[in-house]
């Protein structure tokens, strides 16, 4: 399928099932109001049912938005897609579920009750096998261990299938009889002796899952995420299973509970460990664009020098020393990842303007007050701003031009200004050199990404541009600090 088609399709069935299940939910506040069945069928409800109608309306209502998440999520993993068929299966269930507890007892939808369990029992065992592949696909599972317990599953999906259609078969034909569950010709449901079958295979699947899970030996937050999803729902199960609780069903609301903690704990993780990794392979590229030398910043360091060498032979061995730790520093800033201290970029930004200051011939003047120096930021926060300041402000004025830097902080923030009177420039406009954009762009985005931190510009034509780096304490993200 093409992705124009795969997107319309995707469109197409997101709007079918908000549809559905804006239906099912005004059936249900209709139903709970004025215990009848629904809008168009009056059909008076019991407690129980009423009860199991609310909590499959408010598992729906917060499964959806899950659900539609995932659907239009472009980059979805194959695990993702599995966990997509789980959410869906599950809704399906709830759906069905709340149509089970609409139409039994109501005459004339005794084939409708007897399709919509049959869909309900299949449901189940189509989620538990999901899961287990969803396992499979997470944790890259192999070995003879694991295809034995697939086979097993694949059987026992086969067994309960071919089980549960013939259970349908079965009460259609002899009405009160069945081996799961039966339909009476008066349209009631009611487990049969033989239901303890389906039990046993749940929890033998759980059972199977359980070991699974253990043999992995996953890391201990994704055990216990992953365990939700066999304990919550076989714990329902189980209490189901007793007599004085009978009709009330929660196994589907209660699995939509393990799906929200699986999501959050596992799929969340790996969204994040994703995001990571786009951004580690974005702001590579960012730093390797703004570490390059540039060939006209090169020509003119280098022809400075050489007429430097017939006034001073001494300025020129300075220089000429500054030029080679430029070079070697610029290199080593594409290995560092991460966080630098303002030290280390300072060192930077120092060798840049002392080049700078070589070519201008005292054209402008450097002031600095940096009070801590062990403050981290990410690499290359400063240097674009200062290489703006110089080439679209200071540059521009004949004489009398200052670059002003400065650090301090208060209770709540670390401030770090840079500040020119040069030209200046209209903020509202896009920077002229593509260079300066993707500069000014990758320090706001990474400030950000690193320390929730932001980036401030302030500028008038001919008066000059501020540009206000601010850092929150404490305010690093964990999961950013890659290595320095």
């Amino acid at each position: 399928m093409n992705n124009k088609a795969y997107r319309v399709a995707k469109t197409l069935f997101a709007i079918s099932t908000t549809l559905l299940v804006v239906f099912a939910i005004l059936f249900g506040f209709n139903a709970i109001y004025s215990r009848n069945i629904g809008l168009f069928i009056g059909h008076p409800l019991s407690a129980s049912s009423i009860t199991n109608i609310a909590v499959d309306m408010a598992c729906i209502a917060c499964a959806l938005p899950l659900f539609l998440n995932i659907v239009y999520n472009k980059n979805k993993s194959r695990s993702l897609v599995i966990f997509e068929l789980i959410i869906l299966f599950d809704l399906l269930n709830l759906y069905v579920d709340e149509i089970a507890w609409w139409v039994d007892g109501l005459p004339g939808y005794r084939w409708l009750n007897i399709l919509d369990n049959t869909l309900f029992y299949f449901n189940g065992y189509v989620m538990l096998f999901l899961f287990y592949m969803y396992i499979r696909q997470e944790n890259y599972v192999k070995g003879k261990v694991y295809k034995v317990i697939y086979i097993i599953l694949v059987v026992g999906f086969i067994l309960m299938t071919i089980l549960v259609i013939g259970n349908a078969i079965y009460s259609a034909i002899s009405p009160g009889k069945g081996i799961f569950y039966s339909v009476s010709e008066n349209n009631v449901y009611r487990r049969e002796s033989l239901y303890f079958i389906n039990l046993i295979y749940f929890a033998l699947v759980y059972i199977a899952i359980a070991y699974l899970l253990f043999m992995l030996r996953p890391h201990i937050k994704k055990l216990l995420s992953y365990l939700s999803y066999v304990l919550i729902p076989f714990g329902v199960t189980i209490i189901q299973s007793i007599p004085q609780v009978y009709g009330f069903s929660f196994m589907y609301p209660a699995c939509f509970v393990a799906i929200g903690i699986l999501y959050i704990n596992v799929q969340l993780e790996k969204d994040k460990e994703l995001a990571r990794m786009e951004f580690e392979v974005e702001e590579q590229k960012s730093i390797n664009i703004l570490s390059q030398v540039q060939p006209h910043f090169l020509y003119n360091v280098l022809n400075s020098i050489y007429y430097l060498a017939d006034k001073d032979s001494e300025l020129t061995k300075d220089a000429i020393d500054k030029f080679s730790r430029y070079l070697r520093a610029s290199l080593n800033l594409k290995q560092n990842t991460g966080l630098i201290t303002l030290k280390e970029e300072m060192d930077y930004v120092n060798l840049y303007v002392n080049l700078e200051l070589i070519r201008f011939e005292g054209q402008f003047e450097v002031q600095m007050d940096i009070k801590d120096y062990d403050l981290k930021i990410p690499r290359l926060s400063i240097q674009p701003l200062v290489e703006n300041a110089i080439k679209h402000g200071l540059s521009m004025k004949e004489t009398g031009g200052i670059l002003y830097i400065k650090e301090y902080s208060d209770e709540d923030h670390y401030y770090i200004i840079i500040e020119n009177n040069g030209e200046g420039f209209d903020t509202s406009k896009p920077y002229s050199s593509d260079r300066s954009h993707i500069g000014v762009e990758s320090v706001r985005y990474r400030l950000n990404h690193f320390e929730n931190g932001t980036l401030e510009i302030k500028s008038d034509i001919e008066t000059g541009t501020k540009c206000t780096i601010i850092i929150p304490r404490g305010g690093g993200k964990e999961d950013a600090n890659f290595s320095t």
